[in-house]
């Protein structure tokens, strides 16, 4: 045993060696804060390694005369000193941040490099978080077990430092993928800041999340085609290998990102079918790239990524139903900046928003048409302002419910086309200011311009309720994530089985706790092909309801009083396409639960109850 525990620690020293000097190297050699505050953090991973090397095989002594109850509290001693540790890494980054924000300025030269460090750190953290938690838990060991907890947050918190490096190299792929198209450094440099002004860029796309990844990744491939195009045929050959890399990557990681960048190539591709005339040497080697991203962005979601099938099928035929029914008349448009609870904007906001689309709208016409004055038939510019021209037909989308959520998604690719387009507008105003003196002012103003889309985007982009924290609202994502209701996921995970035997029945904000901090198997329509949500809105429970109930093999279901209390914020309870009696879900569709005749109420908080209802379903005929 004794022997067991100190390998286990021993091989996490040794990791912990060589993680902190490739970290160190990278680093000092790319002068980035967040690798560097990985290197400490690593380091006192290291010294913490050691003392739980030397705390396990001190616990395992026996009792002697000076230590009559065993050595085992050497172990606590170990992770207190740890915790100091950790205390005193964050008082350091704080501290480094502060000056490097405010007092001295740093170049980041980010690289391969610097990805491969981490993605490997990430790699050995999780191997050594299970080694290290498989021999915990066989010999109850608390030193072991801590390391094991602090080794897999460790995989988090790296994990947020190849998403900032990321979002430096989205950065400047993007001025290199403007550069190529446009031949200008200076519309490459304003395009994308304008660029970062889209409604996405700020929130949605530096979270933790798929497409954070392979957004970058799908530009990167675009820049990729656009220099293939440039270079003589025997340079096209590691290119092209890259651009299939690539294309594959962003294909398997996230599907929507994938869908646009097939899109884009396959736009592309015909208009430079079309110019090939009056551009000859642009646009021939595009067909390629094309076809195989078609291919397999089809072939993935068809074979392996079917379950996308299921939700986005449904958003895009309700979206186009619905624009479809406003232009003939048929239907209402959406209150903006509004949620579907009623809760509505503050006036200023309104106005900044208003503001920033209408700059956008008023850029374009000049935009494009400065784009085809300067770079004529060139596949490339024609498709980014092509792209450009979608974003009027977005803001039409968003006047409709389901279209406002795919109107949303769509703006991080649109952009491409919109920064590109005002760009130019902004570099002639400022040509014709130093060429006109009475233009000057209206050139001072391009900054206020920009600050206007920045601030426009964020509020167009993310609601007012959900930018900053406050009290719970009802389905409202963030704002619905609260400590009752994560107590009660963890319940599950202590004292329920795990998924996938554990199918529970919930609304969609607890779902998400009950996967993520319960390890549940919350069902839903997409991901199981059963459609149960009827039941939760139903006022009594039908023959029918349970016969349902048992198809999906549902075992519990979690009923959250809070939600008879208002609307949804966000404007579905469960998932799209349920349909209630009124706005509000009636109170007695969540009591017809406490029938005790087959239900058994197996946890209760006051405002949010589980219940088991396998009796119910094994005793209803299906």
């Amino acid at each position: 045993m004794r022997a067991e525990k100190r390998s286990a620690a021993g091989s996490s020293v040794l990791a912990a060696v060589v993680i902190t000097g490739l970290k160190l190297a990278v680093g000092f050699s790319t002068g980035s804060l967040g690798i560097l505050s990985e290197a400490a953090h690593s380091g006192l991973d290291l010294i913490a390694s050691v003392l739980t090397f030397f705390s396990v095989g001190v616990s395992d002594k026996p009792a002697d005369a000076d230590h009559q109850y065993g050595h085992g509290k050497v172990e606590n001693f170990s992770a207190f000193v740890e915790t100091g540790l950790l205390l005193l890494t964050c008082a350091w980054i704080i501290y480094e941040a502060a000056l490097r924000l405010f007092f001295r300025r740093i170049e980041i030269e980010p690289s391969i490099a610097a990805f491969a460090v981490m993605l490997f750190s990430m790699g050995l953290d999780f191997w050594r978080s299970r080694v290290l938690g498989r021999i915990a838990d066989k010999y109850d060991s608390q030193a072991l077990e801590a390391d094991a907890l602090h080794f897999s947050t460790d995989i988090w918190s790296a994990g947020v430092v190849v998403l900032g490096i990321t979002r430096v190299l989205f950065g400047l792929v993007l001025f290199l993928l403007f550069g190529r198209v446009s031949g200008s450094a200076r519309i490459a440099g304003v395009a994308t800041l304008v660029y970062m002004a889209n409604p996405s860029f700020l929130f949605f796309d530096s979270q933790f999340a798929y497409e954070s990844l392979t957004l970058p990744l799908a530009v990167f491939v675009l820049w990729l085609v656009v220099r293939r195009e440039r270079v003589p045929d025997r340079g096209r050959v590691p290119l092209t290998l890259a651009i299939l890399v690539g294309i594959v990557a962003a294909v398997v990681s996230h599907h929507i990102t994938s869908i646009a960048l097939a899109g884009f190539l396959v736009v592309w591709a015909v208009v430079a079918w079309l110019v090939r005339h009056r551009s000859p040497s642009r646009g021939l080697g595009i067909t390629g790239p094309a076809l195989i991203a078609v291919a397999a962005t089809v072939g993935w979601t068809l074979y392996v990524a079917t379950v996308t099938v299921g939700y986005l099928a449904p958003a895009f035929e309700g979206a186009f139903g619905q624009v479809l029914s406003l232009i003939a008349g048929e239907a209402d448009t959406r209150v903006l900046f509004q949620t579907a609870s009623g809760l509505a904007a503050p006036a200023w906001e309104q106005y900044a928003g208003y503001a920033s689309v209408l700059l956008i709208l008023l850029a374009l016409p000049y935009g494009i048409w400065a784009i085809w004055r300067r770079n004529g038939f060139d596949p490339a510019a024609l498709t980014l302002a092509l792209a450009a021209l979608l974003y009027p037909a977005s803001l039409v989308a968003r006047l409709t419910s389901s279209g406002a959520e795919l109107a949303q998604r769509s703006q991080e690719f649109l952009f491409l086309g919109v920064g590109f387009a005002v760009a130019y507008l902004a570099v002639a105003l400022t040509d014709e200011a130093v060429r006109h003196r009475s233009l000057a002012f209206g050139a001072r103003l391009l900054p206020a311009g920009v600050a206007v889309l920045f601030v426009g985007g964020i509020i167009v982009g993310v609601p007012f309720w959900a930018r900053m924290p406050g009290p719970y609202l009802v389905e409202a994502d963030q704002r619905s994530v609260e400590p009752q209701s994560i107590d009660a996921a963890m319940w599950t995970a202590a004292n329920l089985p795990p998924a996938p035997d554990a199918r529970f029945l919930a609304d969609r904000d607890n779902r998400l706790m009950l996967k993520t901090y319960g390890q549940q198997h919350p069902i839903t329509a997409s991901g199981d092909e059963i459609d149960v949500k009827s039941v939760y809105f139903s006022t009594f429970l039908s023959g029918s309801d349970v016969r349902l109930l048992a198809r999906g093999e549902v075992r519990y279901v979690l009923a959250d009083q809070r939600l008879t209390t208002g609307p949804p914020t966000v404007g579905v309870y469960v998932e799209r396409g349920e349909i209630t009696d009124s706005d509000i879900l009636p109170v007695t569709a969540l009591d017809k639960w406490n029938d005790p005749r087959g239900i058994d109420r197996i946890f209760d908080s006051g405002d949010i109850r589980i219940y088991d209802i396998l009796r119910l379903t094994t005793s209803e005929p299906r």
